[in-house]
């Protein structure tokens, strides 16, 4: 992580305004909705690509870790599942043999979608990402 990284995401962890933001009103990307000087809405932009860009860096960075620890694993799989089913990771040598799926969401508690149960609720973006993988893979889980 860089210098200016850790800046930013120390300063949106504080809640401290970010400079860069301050004459900044409506996002850039194909949304236009208004963007605060703390930046959170940047964090759950669909249009804007920070969301995806956040995943494919925490995929990669999983991936790594996995193979350093010799673990045989695959990224991106398709073919051996269901429409609308692809988990970002297969983990061949797991244990005993059997295969581990991972499939990453990235969320934030102050995404519009979040925000009334987030308020009231510890973990509540978290928990409805979980449950929405759950409805998506657990009738597969063996």
């Amino acid at each position: 992580m860089s210098n200016a990284q850790f800046r930013t995401a120390a300063f949106m962890r504080l809640g401290v305004s970010l400079p860069e933001l301050s004459n900044v009103h409506k996002c850039i990307s194909q949304c236009g909705q208004d963007v605060n000087n703390k930046g959170y809405h940047l964090l759950s932009c669909n249009f804007g690509g920070g969301p995806i860009r956040r995943h494919d860096h925490f995929l990669d960075s999983y991936y790594d870790m996995l193979r350093s620890i010799d673990f045989r694993c695959r990224k991106e799989l398709t073919s051996q599942f269901k429409e609308k089913q692809r988990p970002d990771i297969a983990v061949y040598n797991y244990r005993d043999g059997k295969k581990l799926l991972l499939d990453i969401m990235i969320t934030h508690p102050w995404a519009k979608t979040n925000l009334s149960g987030s308020s009231e609720t510890a973990g509540y973006a978290a928990s409805l990402k979980e449950r929405e993988k759950n409805r998506k893979y657990l009738a597969n889980a063996t």
